[in-house]
């Protein structure tokens, strides 16, 4: 049985690691935010959420990721899923999906430091540009030593 919290689009389905520090819980895709500062920008991401729109499934979404920014816990910002989360909002979905609520993170600064250690070097699915834009948000030193060096 879910425990239900206080907002409707939100469900506690389990407690895990330490002091819960993360947990699952369903959400609407209704009630995430996605920050472009350090996340990818939609439109260059257009092919793959059509894809996600063409063969649509509840259950091929995966586990999607993200904190909540304010004390009350009522801003769930997206750190992995945002091309999932358009594209049901694209198709009108918006029953709750599970998603692993970081509840250690307290800045944008640690969401873009998690955002990299999601999306590591080895992978395709960021591009250089952007993972120089979530080191800047993440304040890495050597990224914010190459901003300065082009600002110059």
């Amino acid at each position: 049985m879910l425990a239900k919290t206080k907002t409707t689009a939100r469900y506690t389905v389990k407690h895990l690691t330490i002091g819960g520090d993360i947990t699952l819980e369903y959400i609407k895709p209704s009630a995430m935010a996605i920050d472009l500062t350090y996340q990818r920008n939609p439109e260059e991401r257009r092919k793959k959420i059509d894809a996600i729109k063409k063969d649509f499934s509840p259950y091929r979404l995966g586990v999607l990721e993200g904190c909540y920014r304010n004390t009350e816990g009522n801003e769930f910002f997206l750190i992995d899923g945002a091309g999932r989360q358009l594209a049901m909002r694209e198709l009108d979905y918006d029953k709750p999906v599970l998603c692993l609520v970081h509840n250690h993170i307290k800045s944008v600064k640690e969401e873009a430091e998690w955002f990299l250690l999601l999306n590591p070097d080895n992978t395709a699915k960021v591009s250089p540009r952007q993972k120089f834009k979530a080191r800047i948000i993440a304040e890495d030193s050597e990224a914010l030593k190459m901003q300065r060096g082009c600002l110059a």
